[in-house]
């Protein structure tokens, strides 16, 4: 081997240890199983539909309870959110609101019943319908995919009866002929 050539060899060793080091910060990311198409496109469909709930349930007031915002939530949405929908994600929303800047956290004495005002950004996000599009949006995506979900199973199902068909075709014609060399 050449002096040349150890150094090149040397050279790649180094970049494929650099090339380890790039790829660190990637290496502890598990994926998470139940991501699933369905999962996906019904969550950001809740999502944004209760986004546009809380924004929706400042329409009278400026500031509302947690029980007045929690009741409006109930009230707007679907009545499967209902059921489909945890308390703590519904929270989960309400803090992502909060750290978008769209909602604002105020204190009371009781630190489980706080109260939450609507900020300028939120009022605008209302105005310019925001996250009603993008529900809207997220729900034709949503019932598009079940939709295409159900179109897929009846073209599988087509597939096998046209299959069956040929088959039965394939027999009829073998019988005929059978039948009529018979005579």
């Amino acid at each position: 081997m050449t002096e040349e050539e150890k150094t090149d060899m040397l050279k790649m060793v180094e970049a494929f240890r650099e090339l380890g080091k790039a790829t660190e910060p990637y290496s502890n990311i598990e994926p998470i199983l139940n991501n699933t198409a369905t999962t996906l496109s019904e969550r950001f469909y809740q999502e944004h539909f209760i986004m546009s709930a809380v924004l929706e349930a400042f329409l009278q007031k400026d500031e509302i309870s947690f029980a007045d915002l929690n009741k409006t939530i109930v009230n707007y949405v679907p009545k499967e959110f209902v059921w489909d929908i945890s308390v703590a994600r519904i929270n989960l929303i309400i803090s992502k609101m909060i750290r978008l800047g769209l909602v604002e956290l105020l204190e009371t004495e009781n630190k489980y019943a706080p109260k939450f005002r609507i900020t300028l950004d939120g009022v605008k996000a209302y105005q310019e319908h925001t996250f009603q599009s993008l529900a809207t949006s997220s729900f034709f995506n949503y019932q598009t995919y079940l939709l295409s979900k159900k179109a897929d199973k009846m073209s599988h199902r087509m597939f096998w009866v046209t299959i069956v068909s040929v088959v039965v075709a394939i027999l009829s014609v073998f019988v005929t002929i059978w039948v009529t060399t018979k005579k």
